[in-house]
This record gives C-alpha cells, structure tokens and sequence, in this order.
C-alpha cells in the first residue's frame, strides 16, 4: 500500500480547533486517510528501482558502445559511431526528462485531486451537520 504518512489524531485535533465537531473532524480525516491510501503514488522503493533501471540501461548502452568501437576499422567509421551515439544520448536524456515531468505532473494531479475530495468533503459536512 502506497500511503502518505501523517498523523491522523493531529489532523483530527487541528480540525476541532479550528471549528469542526469531533464526528465532523473524525470523518473528514478518516476520508483523507481512505483517499490517499487507495492512490498510487511513487514511493521511494519505485524511485530507487527506476534509479537501478537507468543505470543498467546505461551499463548496457556503454558496454554496447564498447562493442561497436572494437568493430569499427577506421576514423571516419569512428567519427560516425560518435555522432549516432551522441544522437542516441541526445534522445535518452530528453526521454529521462520526459519521464521526470511526466511523474511529476501525474503526481501533482494526484494530490490536487485528492485535497479537491478533501475540500469537497469538509464544505458537504460544514453546510450539513
């Protein structure tokens, strides 16, 4: 279970400070706790394993750079390899990118989604109480 980590007694104390009933202030927590605990977000384990993906890519992608230079006779074969290489990089590191602010929007939109319920929720119970 991908669960952001909070303290659900602290949320449910800082709603009745600032106005909530305890069954107002219990229930809008506990719906905070079902919204986020149900969501998939990436967690460190995922971002670790998508580390250890990239660098095996990159030990592949070396060790076939290796392999292509020892088949390679002359200079201007050489000269080739290194731009087609340099091209290759070129796209992979855009893909890196691409994939970073991919996650990062999905995950924005996650939590904007899930303070939206939250929102929504808290308006429902302070307008029926």
């Amino acid at each position: 279970m991908n669960a952001i980590p909070f303290d659900i007694l602290k949320l449910a104390d800082r709603l009745q400070a600032g106005g909530f009933t305890s069954e107002q202030a219990h229930t809008a927590a506990s719906v905070l706790v079902e919204v986020t605990s149900g969501a998939e977000l990436a967690t460190k384990s995922d971002i670790t394993a998508l580390k250890s993906d990239i660098e095996a890519l990159r030990a592949a992608t070396k060790s076939d750079i290796e392999a292509l230079r020892s088949e390679m006779a002359t200079k201007n074969d050489m000269a080739a390899l290194r731009a087609e290489v340099k091209s290759e990089f070129t796209i992979l590191r855009a893909d890196v990118e691409i994939s970073k602010r991919d996650t990062k929007i999905w995950f924005g939109s996650a939590m904007v989604v899930a303070v939206s319920i939250i929102l929504a929720a808290m308006r429902y119970f302070l307008q029926h109480p």
